[in-house]
C-alpha cells in the first residue's frame, strides 16, 4: 500500500492498493463518517481483501466539515479532484475500468462520482436524500455521534435508524437550511433524474 496526496491540504490524499496479480478493474473506496468524521484507514481490511481478490483500490480521504470549515460542496469537490488524479497520475487508472464503492457519506459520495462520471457505483446505507429526511424530522432534535476515527468500518453498528444523528450531521455540513441547499446537496434527486432518462430511453 502506498500513499500519495492529491491536494495540498493534508487530508486530500489516498491510499493505493495494489494486487498481486491485477484483474483489469479499478475500484475507488470512500470512507464514511458524516461528512465530518472517519478516515481512509477505516477501509484498510476491506481494501486489502479487495486487493487479494485482483482488483486495484484507492482508498479515499476528503477535508472533513468541521467548526463551520469545508462546508458542502467540499466533499464532492475533493472525492472528484482524487478521481482526476488517479487518472492523470496513475497508468493503469482508466476512466472505463473504474467503479466507486462507498458505506454512509462514502456511499453518498461514491452515488455523486458514479452519477457524475457516468460509471458504476455501489452506495452501501448512504443517505441519498437529505431534504426528504429533514422535511420529515423537522421536530427531531439534532444530536451528534462521535466514533472512533480508527474503528473498521465492518463494526459500525448501521443497523438501526438514529435520525438525531442524521439530522446533526446535514446541519453541520450545510451552510445554510433551506429548500435549495438541500436539494443540492441531496443525491436522490440526481438518481431519480437518471432512472428516468434511462426509462425513457428504453421505450
Amino acid at each position: 500500500m502506498k500513499t500519495f496526496n492529491y491536494g495540498e491540504d493534508e487530508l486530500q490524499a489516498l491510499d493505493l492498493y495494489q494486487p498481486k496479480e491485477w484483474n483489469g478493474k479499478t475500484l475507488v473506496l470512500i470512507h464514511g463518517g458524516g461528512w465530518w468524521q472517519g478516515d481512509k484507514g477505516k477501509e484498510k481490511e476491506v481494501a486489502t481483501g479487495l486487493a487479494t481478490e485482483g482488483y486495484q483500490v484507492a482508498a479515499l480521504n476528503y477535508r472533513l466539515a468541521t467548526q463551520a470549515k469545508n462546508l458542502f460542496p467540499t466533499q464532492d469537490e475533493d472525492v472528484e479532484a482524487a478521481y482526476t488524479w488517479l487518472l492523470k497520475n496513475i497508468p493503469d487508472f482508466k476512466a472505463d475500468n473504474i467503479a466507486f464503492i462507498g458505506g454512509s457519506t462514502g456511499g453518498h459520495l461514491a452515488a455523486y462520482l458514479g452519477l457524475t462520471k457516468g460509471r458504476p457505483f455501489v452506495s452501501l446505507s448512504g443517505l441519498l436524500d437529505l431534504k426528504g429526511f429533514y422535511e420529515n424530522h423537522k421536530e427531531t432534535i439534532p444530536k451528534q455521534l462521535i466514533i472512533a476515527p480508527d474503528l473498521p468500518s465492518k463494526k459500525i453498528d448501521q443497523a438501526g435508524a438514529n435520525d438525531s444523528y442524521y439530522k446533526w450531521i446535514i446541519e453541520n455540513l450545510l451552510a445554510s437550511i433551506n429548500d435549495d441547499s438541500l436539494e443540492k446537496a441531496s443525491i436522490f434527486s440526481k438518481v431519480l433524474k437518471r432512472v428516468d432518462r434511462a426509462c425513457f430511453a428504453t421505450r
